[in-house]
């Protein structure tokens, strides 16, 4: 039986963890209460910025799933990179595969322009050929 453990009960880390449960794999889901209604799976309150704590609970996994978010929007430059470094210091050190969800999150004034900015191990997006007249 392969050992999941999922950082986060939210909106999606509740639905990763159901799935995982149905699927028959040992699961432990990790928030910051300890709380939460997943039959099947094992929740475990623990500071997810503690490198420590995600380690210890994180030993043994074959998968960790990275579905956390900032607390607080407004201050996502300080809360979410501790996040990242801890659970990712977790799933290195216990070996297991590392499955992050993602999200672009506008904090910029709406007049900011995104872009693409390439870097050596992301190819460019794909070109469109120009439209026929």
């Amino acid at each position: 039986m392969t050992r999941h453990v999922v950082f986060g009960t939210g909106q999606v880390g509740r639905l990763v963890v159901e799935q995982l449960v149905h699927s028959g794999a040992q699961v432990v889901a990790v928030n910051r209460t300890g709380r939460a209604s997943l039959p099947g799976a094992d929740v475990v309150a623990g500071d997810a910025t503690d490198p420590a704590f995600t380690t210890q609970v994180t030993a043994g996994a074959d998968v960790v799933y990275f579905c956390l978010n900032a607390v607080n929007y407004a201050r996502w430059a300080e809360e979410f990179p501790p996040l990242q470094s801890a659970v990712l210091a977790g799933a290195a050190a216990a070996g297991a595969r590392l499955v992050v969800l993602d999200n672009l999150t506008a904090t910029d004034p709406p007049t900011a322009v995104l872009s693409w900015k390439p870097c050596r191990h992301t190819p460019p997006p794909p070109r469109r050929p120009p439209a026929r007249r």
